[in-house]
Order: structure tokens, then sequence, then C-alpha cells
């Protein structure tokens, strides 16, 4: 795989180093938008600099390095939030919260408290709510986003599944 950086050309100081061919984003016309992303070679000399380059590129895309990946130790906390959907936004929080702590997270894949698509998803109910007793399984830990001390009848039967299996339970608010 090929890792690029987009460098947009502000300045002569934007320009590639190395001759080459890149590919480049046109910034007016008479290019159509499908010729907009196209390969041009770059060498190093005034005509281009003063004309082509700085005139009409908005940005190419240098090659650059594969990132290099490090293993973080050992394995992360896996956390698996329980709740009602209609708390997805403090879903989405707490998800981004833990995240950053360098946390696994698991939740429900599907929010059957959207009210557009509540009558299409009745029929997967009983297999999505199997489906989060198996995240409860493979977690750590399960948080409870209890948002004004709510807890559902699904959550309860999480939570009783989780307190069951021997699963530290948490909640948001205690």
């Amino acid at each position: 795989m090929e890792y690029y950086k987009k460098v947009y050309i502000k300045s002569e100081a934007d320009l590639p180093k190395e001759n080459g061919t890149y590919f480049v984003k046109i910034k007016t016309p008479p290019f159509t938008q499908e010729l907009a992303a196209v390969g041009f070679i770059w060498e190093n000399d005034r005509e281009h600099i003063n004309g082509f380059w700085l005139n009409k590129v908005d940005w190419y895309l240098l090659p650059v390095p594969a990132p290099e990946i490090q293993m973080l130790g050992e394995r992360p906390k896996i956390i698996c939030l329980c709740g009602s959907m209609r708390f997805i936004k403090e879903f989405h929080e707490q998800e981004e919260r833990l995240s950053l702590q360098r946390v696994i997270v698991l939740k429900p894949g599907v929010n059957t408290k959207d009210a557009q698509r509540t009558d299409n998803l009745k029929v997967y109910k009983p297999m999505l709510d199997e489906l989060h007793f198996r995240k409860i399984d493979l977690c750590d830990e399960v948080f409870v986003i209890n948002k004004d001390g709510y807890i559902g009848e699904s959550t309860r039967n999480e939570i009783n599944y989780a307190l069951k299996i021997g699963k530290p339970v948490k909640y948001m608010v205690p």
C-alpha cells in the first residue's frame, strides 16, 4: 500500500523537492472537474515554478513512507456500552471518551430507537439483543448509559446477564 500527503501550494516553498510524476488538483479552468486529478511531471526549473505549478495547481500528492505500527503493550481493556439507544448522543460521547483512554469500546450496532426505522427493525430485535449479549461475553466491563437514571427492560436484562457471568458493571449515573 502506498501512502501520500496532500500538499497545498501557497508559495515556492510548497513545491516538490524532487523530480517525478505527481498527482495534482488543478485550480482553474480550462480543465474540467473530471481532469482535476491527473499525473504531472515535476521538473525543478523556473518555467514550471513561475508558470503552471504556482498558478494552476491547487495541491499535489507527495509520496510518504508507510507509518510504523507500534504495539502499545498489553491488550487494552474492553468495555461494552449498554443503555437505551434514545441516548445515542451519550453513547457517542462515552465511546469517544473511552477510546481516547485506549479502551476498546463495544456498543449496539443498530439504533432500534430510530423513529424512522423502528417498524422495519422490530423483526431483528431478538437477534440484536442476542448479539449484544455476545459483546458482553467479550468485554472486561460493562458501562451503563443511564441518563437521568433511566434503565429500560432491555438494559436491565443486559445488566443482569453481565452480573450473572461475573462482569463488573459501572453506571454513568450512580
